[in-house]
């Protein structure tokens, strides 16, 4: 016999064993070409899922959804600003609000004015002349 190519199917010249020897081989061809299509259409079915994947990372936003979402940052932003300075100005009346509690004090007092005034206000009440 010649050697033969994986595609090609054998004929035997004897005419006895001719349909058994056919068939074997023809099932035998049936059955490597039914897996070659199996694989290859699995492989082409997960390559395709892959190349769809890739392309739908690389698939850049709508103009409307970058809109929106910049629109969102802005009102956030905003938002974050108006609550740093709320929280700035309600430090800024604390200390106000101790400063002057502390140190009442009056425009043009002289640096004795004050202590004595401080001393004043720092008596301590006496019960026993009550």
């Amino acid at each position: 016999m010649l050697p033969l190519e994986p595609d090609e199917v054998v004929i035997n010249v004897n005419n006895n064993n001719d349909k058994e020897e056919n068939t074997i081989v023809n099932e035998n061809v049936e059955e490597e070409n039914t897996k070659e299509m199996i694989i290859k259409t699995v492989v082409a079915s997960v390559v395709d899922d892959m190349i769809r994947k890739l392309i739908e990372k690389a698939k850049l936003p709508s103009v409307s959804d970058a809109a929106k979402t910049l629109q969102g940052l802005r009102l956030a932003k905003r938002k974050l600003l108006r609550q740093r300075k709320k929280r700035e100005r309600g430090l800024h009346n604390l200390v106000l609000r101790n400063m002057k509690q502390q140190n009442v004090q009056k425009r043009g007092m002289t640096i004795r004015e004050i202590f004595e005034h401080k001393n004043q206000n720092s008596k301590k009440p006496d019960f026993d002349m009550l």
